[in-house]
């Protein structure tokens, strides 16, 4: 027993110092001395470090397995803490492999584990993966809900909301459901305290922020920020390709040619830059966007695929509406609602990525109409009233003109057009 306590000290110290293949080795060693000993909780903690091993080489299978063993075992002993670490490691690692429907059960037995315990400190870092992990699923409403209480229970301590992430988590909810004033103003305190741990974070959230900008109608004030997100070297390929794909989709948005951006992007993501498949997704609307409607068809539904299989709720809410705009276009209007009507009842729950809920909702709108549906004077009621409250409540004063005036499918709302073409 005392040779498996110390092989599993060994490897808890290996994986905190980063050092995964020697901390496997040593949990292995730990294993296989616990051999006829009744120590579940030894082995459980074993098993657990081999599984934090396992990831820190980036072997997620293995270490969901080891992880959803560790589970099992301690499940037994009752509600303890390392039960509690354990259900949240296994939620993180099921995130990652994009199996967040999975994850999202483990996310909420952590919580509510910790929560009993009275563990504040890892109960936040539990609410902020959850949350995560929830606007992965394209719930962002409630995702945003959870970080409002992570910050309530944090008060004034030292923690998330001392640091960046949290900052920028709220920023990203908010402007992902419209609420651009209050994203503008998380993404400033974000910024003011990104260079604390890396150079390249202030320009990176810059880069973000242009991107509520650039929905905003300030194209001019978008620009530089994502030029300048690029021409920093140190940063990293993923956040590299995001800023790619936003300045491609603003040259489109003024009828520019974003070939190159795009192209770009595309190597990134063949690199391996892009890593997990929502950027593949994020990928392919981009392109959509900036393609013949037959072209578009093809990429929006190649992003379905990807947001279907990766359990990407925001993207498949903007895929489904890309495929309906396409087919709308080339006159396929039935094939068009079928996606609409799917698209419709995600609203209710899923919040689009790139997209506005205004311009959602006359996609909707005009599949309905095209159609000749009579809810479909209804939606564009919706979609109006959208526009109406979002600039009046959450736009920066000086902004709102642009905004319904600036963005082509807002525009056409204020017009009065009943599609969105205008």
């Amino acid at each position: 027993m005392q040779a498996a306590l110390a092989w599993q000290l060994q490897a808890e110290v290996f994986n905190m110092c980063g050092e995964g293949r020697r901390a496997e080795v040593a949990a292995r060693r730990g294993l296989d001395a616990l051999a006829g000993h009744a120590a579940p909780e030894v082995h459980a903690n074993l098993l657990a470090d081999l599984g934090a091993a396992f990831w820190a080489q980036d072997r997620g299978v293995e270490a969901r397995d080891a992880l959803e063993e560790a589970v099992r075992r301690l499940e037994p002993l009752g509600e303890t803490e390392a039960l509690a670490s354990n259900l949240s490691s296994l939620a993180v690692v099921l995130d990652h492999q994009d199996r967040h429907r999975e994850a999202e059960g483990y996310h909420r037995r952590a919580c509510a584990l910790l929560e009993r315990l009275g563990d504040t400190a890892n109960l936040l870092v539990a609410l902020r993966n959850l949350s995560v992990c929830l606007s992965d699923l394209g719930r962002v409403r409630e995702a945003l809900g959870l970080l409002e209480r992570a910050r309530t229970l944090e008060g004034n301590a030292e923690g998330l909301w001392s640091s960046p992430t949290g900052h920028a988590l709220l920023a990203f909810a908010y402007a992902d459901l419209g609420e651009y004033s209050a994203a503008l103003a998380s993404f400033a305190q974000a910024r003011a305290l990104g260079e604390r741990p890396h150079v390249w974070l202030p320009a990176y959230y810059r880069a973000c922020e242009a991107e509520v900008w650039l929905t905003l109608g300030e194209v001019e004030r978008a620009r530089p920020l994502l030029s300048a997100a690029l021409d920093v070297p140190e940063m990293p390929d993923t956040f590299r390709l995001r800023a790619l794909l936003s300045l491609a989709r603003l040259e489109v948005s003024r009828g520019e040619d974003g070939t190159d951006l795009l192209e770009t992007a595309r190597a990134l993501l063949d690199e391996g830059g892009g890593g997990r498949p929502l950027w593949r997704a994020r990928y392919l609307l981009a392109r959509a966007e900036a393609s013949t409607p037959l072209e578009a068809l093809r990429y929006a539904q190649g992003a379905l695929d990807v947001a279907r299989t990766h359990e990407l709720g925001q993207y498949e809410l903007t895929a489904e509406l890309r495929v309906t705009r396409a087919l709308l276009t080339l006159g396929r209007h039935a094939d068009a609602l079928t996606h609409a009507e799917r698209a419709a009842r995600l609203l209710e729950h899923v919040t689009a990525a790139d997209m506005t809920r205004g311009e959602a909702l006359l996609i909707v709108h005009d599949a309905r109409r095209s159609n000749g549906r009579a809810d479909a004077a209804a939606t564009l009621e919706d979609a109006r009233r959208w526009l109406r409250d979002t600039a009046e409540r959450h736009v920066p004063e000086g902004a709102r003109e642009r905004f319904v005036r600036a963005h082509p499918v807002h525009r056409a709302l204020t017009n009065g057009a009943t599609n969105a073409n205008g």
